[in-house]
């Protein structure tokens, strides 16, 4: 068997008790392609390794420092109580111990450490993380990114140009894997669609950069980065963000989530990616992000690719070490591969039901399987009412919020920025009750000019689940929608059942099925319906 490298010295020393100020039984070393951290007692310390690796440099001991301050600073956006500061690695005399005040020989980022078992991705093995934690996770993503910096020199560093020159740099540090986790065929697979997608959208990228999507995030924000711990006010610490390069730090919101969402997929937690991705793109109110996700993602399973590979040829790791990083660098490739279906062509799906029916929850996971813009009445109510989307409005039945003008131009605006998404080559899921044929005629009428498909779902569920989940919303704060039981009580007396589309193209939804099941047929139905161009334009 395949023995591991000695370690440097002061590492080595680092492993013995005696060298922390204070108790540090069960002192257990990690490794990854950048950094040694070491666990000791209750707190955890993290060294980088004096290597370069092309997208990283840490030869230089004051880089090494320095690297450690932007840490701290960093990561106490995401868990203030985490991070407690830089200490240096002294020699006094013969002994090498954290802190004291002789020579300096490195630095560590001191940490207080988190309760493994309430890590994510433990909390996953384990089958623990409810639908509210994901809540509760999107929301914190959502403040996470709004309270980040955003300004020019943001925009600057993390613009248009950063993410293509990013994607070219990372295609050129992923040759060195071709035939070995990637094959040719893999290869230019990606790199085709890397630059075709960045070129024929690019009005896309530099419209979501005049929305200010472009914030100084998190760059490295996967399941094993995300703590529900007690160390943040709200319960959640995401912590391990990327510090060592402003560029790929600073870039779209977007990539942020399409990391996690990645992760969670790599680990077969797919259906868990659908709703986190769902709950963040609603409580950000970001009609765009489902349009680029699988760009997204495409690039950030690439990233891990890469990163994996290193892993496995670096000297001092196992054999067994070795071929667990193969395999995973592997599977992140065909990942990425996966990621390369092109978006949903031009076209209109309509997700309606009453309030409660799960018909948002359905809408947006929809549109980042397939690649489609969202629309939402709730994000558009809020938007012309001048308050924030997540912002709860507490309206009577029939309210002005609510009342029929104020409706008539809440659709009429889902319709007018419809056909502007489409027009622009894109397809469009409209979420709302569409409770009339007065309301759905628009629509229709918007297909049959458009000459574009249309597609309508109407999502139903038992009364019992609609009053459940009307109870459980009141407690959730990333969710757009006001409506109560009182509202879906009066949604039932009015609702006019979409008879007028065609049955073709029209399906009656169970939303106490798995989200999954029904993700699935609607991806399968709409890619059967794209292929054949047949029969989804009402009155044809």
């Amino acid at each position: 068997m395949e023995s591991p490298m000695p370690l440097p010295a002061p590492l080595d020393a680092l492993l013995l008790p005696e060298a922390y100020p204070h108790p540090a039984p069960d002192i257990r070393l990690i490794e990854t392609h950048i950094s040694w951290v070491i666990l000791a007692g209750d707190f955890v310390y993290k060294l980088r390794r004096p290597v370069s690796l092309g997208f990283v440099d840490f030869r230089d001991l004051e880089r090494r420092r320095q690297d450690c301050l932007d840490e701290v600073r960093l990561n106490r956006r995401g868990c203030a109580g985490l991070y407690l500061g830089v200490v240096p690695v002294s020699r006094d005399g013969t002994r090498i111990r954290l802190g004291g005040s002789g020579e300096v020989l490195d630095y560590a980022v001191q940490m207080r450490r988190l309760p493994e078992e309430r890590v994510l991705a433990r909390m996953l093995e384990m089958h623990q993380v409810s639908f509210d934690m994901l809540g509760q996770l999107a929301w914190k993503i959502v403040r996470f990114h709004a309270a980040a910096e955003g300004g020019p020199a943001v925009r600057a560093i993390g613009g248009y140009a950063t993410m293509v020159a990013n994607w070219q740099r990372n295609l050129d540090e992923c040759r060195p894997c071709v035939g070995r986790s990637l094959s040719t065929e893999q290869f230019e697979r990606i790199q085709a669609f890397a630059s075709g997608f960045a070129d024929r959208h690019r009005a896309l990228f530099l419209q979501r950069e005049e929305e200010g999507r472009i914030r100084e995030g998190h760059g490295d924000l996967r399941a094993d980065a995300v703590c529900f711990a007690d160390l943040a006010p709200d319960g959640i610490c995401i912590f391990d963000c990327l510090e060592f390069d402003a560029r790929l730090r600073c870039s779209d919101t977007g990539l942020d989530l399409a990391f996690l969402a990645m992760d969670l997929e790599q680990r077969g937690e797919r259906e868990t990616a659908d709703i986190l991705q769902s709950l963040y793109t609603a409580a950000a109110a970001d009609s765009t992000l489902p349009l680029v996700s699988a760009f997204y993602r495409c690039y950030r399973a690439t990233i891990r690719g890469k990163v994996a590979a290193i892993r496995a040829a670096q000297p001092g790791v196992t054999a067994e070490q070795r071929t667990a990083a193969a395999a995973e660098s592997s599977r992140h490739f065909a990942l990425a591969v996966r990621y390369t279906r092109p978006n949903l062509a031009p076209a209109l799906v309509l997700v309606m039901g009453l309030s409660g029916s799960g018909k948002s929850l359905l809408a947006g996971a929809l549109a980042h399987r397939v690649g489609a813009a969202l629309l939402s009445t709730d994000i558009v109510r809020k938007e012309l009412a001048g308050l924030p989307p997540v912002r709860r409005a507490a309206v009577a039945v029939g309210a002005e919020l609510y009342d029929r003008d104020m409706t008539a131009r809440v659709y009429g605006r889902m319709t007018e920025r419809a056909e502007m998404l489409l027009a622009q080559g894109h397809a469009v899921i409209l979420d709302g009750t569409f409770l009339t044929r007065e309301l759905r005629a628009p629509v229709l009428e918007l297909a049959q000019r458009s000459r574009v498909p249309l597609f309508v779902v109407e999502c139903q569920a038992p009364d019992e689940v609609v009053r459940q989940r009307q109870q459980q919303r009141a407690t959730q704060p990333w969710t757009a929608s006001d409506a109560t039981l009182a509202v879906y009580l009066d949604q039932q007396q009015r609702r006019e059942p979409p008879l007028e589309v065609p049955a073709a193209v029209r399906l009656e939804l169970d939303t106490t099925r798995r989200l999954a099941a029904n993700l699935d047929l609607l991806e399968e139905i709409l890619a059967a319906s794209a292929g054949s161009g047949t029969a989804q334009r009402p009155g044809h």
